[in-house]
């Protein structure tokens, strides 16, 4: 855990630090397609460890498109055989009036992700027993951001952005119910019983984030 921390000091703070030389440098010859990476995702303890990759293109004027996927690490954080995938769909308004598609923005994000691992606990049936088993989850979510995007004279990128939004989560596993009520109970992960409850949810979606990139045109 210290190790996670600090590695997310290093990955947020050393974009940060730069982005005021970012903006200062900030070229106007319109970003009309660009790459882009989501660091964070890597050391993301709670969803599972996943790689990322997304595109922009400017459609009209100050809007573009921004198109995002990848895939998760098979073993992570107590997480087994993990096997899934997540997209992203996102409208950016961009608020410069040179119509250059950099600066600040406002944009609808939609997501949907796609996940499953195995995960062991200990229930409580009289004895207290360990038992493996499957999870199986879907995620769709729908949010409001506002960003910040910059782009320096070597067409490096720094896209810095926060949201908030609705998620849905459907949660299928091969435990009963009795044994989910004993394992929430006595599980030996309870920090981790909320991400990992069976059932249908309903939750408040919070954004914040950083992606880094390349303008390629």
């Amino acid at each position: 855990m210290k190790k996670n921390t600090i590695l997310l000091i290093l990955v947020i703070g050393l974009p940060i630090t730069h982005f005021g030389q970012v903006v200062k440098e900030q070229i106007f010859a319109g970003n009309n397609i660009s790459i882009t990476i989501a660091p964070l995702s890597l050391l993301d303890i709670y969803s599972g460890s996943s790689y990322r990759f997304g595109t922009e293109a400017k459609i009209i004027k100050n809007f573009s498109l921004f198109i995002e996927g990848g895939g998760y690490f098979k073993n992570f954080n107590g997480m087994e055989n993990v096997k899934g995938f997540i997209g992203k769909i996102e409208i950016k308004k961009y608020l410069n009036s040179r119509l250059k598609n950099v600066g600040n923005y406002i944009s609808i994000e939609f997501s949907h992700k796609q996940q499953s691992y195995l995960l062991s606990d200990s229930i409580t049936y009289f004895l207290t027993y360990e038992k493996n088993y499957d999870l199986t989850k879907t995620v769709n979510s729908f949010s409001i951001k506002y960003g910040l995007m910059g782009i320096e004279k070597s067409n490096f990128l720094v896209d810095i952005f926060l949201g908030i939004g609705v998620r849905f989560k459907n949660t299928n596993c091969s435990l009963t119910e009795y044994e989910m009520k004993n394992r929430i109970e006595y599980n030996d992960s309870q920090s981790q019983s909320l991400m990992n409850s069976c059932g249908e949810f309903i939750y408040p979606n919070f954004i914040l984030g950083i992606k880094l990139g390349y303008r390629i045109i």
